[in-house]
């Protein structure tokens, strides 16, 4: 400040913000600061409850240009996830396709957000319990998908077992995995050890392979795009069908083949999800294990205009981004996006128009992540980051000043 008490222009000290204002109005004076910068963009508007053209008009313009101002601070490598529902779907996909190009569609999500319950499952019609992420690439081209996965059953396919897995691969001994277990378990036969354990047995079979996985296998036909060195030890194991042929490789698993078929391991099915090992499969667009009831609780946040599971924004981050990345929500609603950007170690940009929601919900809710006091939502799963700092802006006078200071281009 100088001795006129005049405030200088400085840039803002954190590269994480709370921005107050329109949004379309915000985005635009962040434009420049932020042009091809955000990595995840997440756009999540409020639903359109009111009745009336005029209503419906006025939430269309802002979200097409919301869409249309956001576009230019995607990286090239960037994605963008749209929220709707089932009313607005047809007109959301249609504005982010004229902004982003059809050729930029990635896929749609259906989310599974209720359950029929009580008065509520009485309805005349079916029972709407889904909505809808519109994921689109800033360039397809450039796009990098992070592969997800998803808790799985145990797989009974997985019917072989390795006895020996210690020994030399050549001195390998293979058995029904179903008999093997009978057998450990002290049973003459597995339908003996069926009779009397019932799905305990079933339980056995997936605790062993989960313990062991690189013991218990399925077999399969080997992929006929398999390379010539496969290929040929695949017809040398038919000769020699009681064997196992190993074919160590630098840059992709070993490959493992008994009587002409390739040895599946179970491990290809392990994976860490939230810091525990659990059998798993690819993830698809049908999402229906992330709870959206009690999501209230969740960063002792009371909001009601839709708010986000924090698992929900953690699949959207890892899809796309990596630690230290972008993200940018022009919704900011109750913080959400922020909340778990913060705690997955991204960088972010939110923007509200709801004063009275920024200070009573917003700052509260990102101060006790920062401090390390929020103990809900990804908290509960796994160990995220602390610490960190953000800054709160609101636009004035056709300017954002952050403590009376006017914004800086970074």
């Amino acid at each position: 400040m100088t001795s006129q008490g005049i405030h200088t222009p400085q840039p803002a000290r954190s590269n994480n913000l709370v921005v107050h204002g329109n949004n379309d109005d915000v985005v635009r004076l962040l434009g420049e600061r932020l042009h091809g910068k955000v990595q995840c963009l997440v756009i999540d508007p409020s639903y359109n409850t009111s009745r009336g053209k005029r209503s419906a008009d006025a939430w269309k313009a802002n979200l097409s240009e919301v869409l249309s101002a956001t576009a230019g601070t995607v990286k090239p490598s960037g994605a963008v996830f749209i929220h709707t529902d089932d009313r607005k779907l047809s007109e959301v996909k249609t504005l982010a396709e004229e902004t982003f190009g059809a050729e930029n569609f990635l896929n749609m999500v259906i989310l599974k957000t209720s359950d029929p319950s009580g008065l509520r499952s009485s309805n005349a019609l079916p029972f709407n319990q889904t909505e809808y992420l519109l994921i689109f690439a800033k360039d397809r081209k450039q796009f990098t998908y992070f592969p997800q996965y998803v808790r799985a059953e145990y797989d009974p396919c997985y019917r072989n077992v390795v006895v020996n897995p210690s020994d030399p691969v050549s001195a390998w001994k293979v058995d029904s995995f179903p008999r093997y277990m009978a057998n450990l378990l002290g049973y003459r036969s597995v339908r003996a050890a069926r009779a009397e354990l019932g799905v305990m047995f079933e339980k056995k079979l997936a605790d062993y392979a989960l313990e062991n996985p690189d013991a218990v296998f399925q077999s399969t036909r080997v992929n006929d795009r398999a390379g010539a060195e496969i290929q040929k030890l695949a017809k040398k194991s038919l000769k020699r069908p009681k064997e196992v042929f190993h074919l160590a490789r630098e840059q992709a698993r070993d490959v493992f083949l008994r009587g002409g078929r390739q040895m599946t391991f179970y491990s290809n099915k392990v994976r860490s999800l939230n810091g525990e090992d659990t059998p798993t499969k690819m993830l698809t667009n049908l999402w229906t294990d992330i709870p959206f009831h009690g999501v209230g609780y969740e960063g002792e946040a009371a909001f009601s205009g839709g708010k986000k599971p924090e698992r929900l924004v953690q699949r959207v981050l890892a899809m796309c981004s990596e630690p230290g990345d972008l993200v940018l929500d022009p919704y900011g609603g109750s913080g959400t996006t922020a909340a778990v950007a913060e705690k997955l170690d991204r960088r972010w940009v939110i923007i509200e128009q709801d004063r009275k929601l920024i200070e009573q919900v917003i700052v509260p809710r990102l101060t006790r992540v920062i401090n390390g006091q929020d103990s809900t939502g990804l908290d509960r799963l796994i160990e995220t980051k602390q610490g960190g700092s953000f800054e709160r802006l609101c636009l004035k006078a056709g300017e954002l000043e952050v403590r009376g200071l006017v914004l800086a281009d970074a």
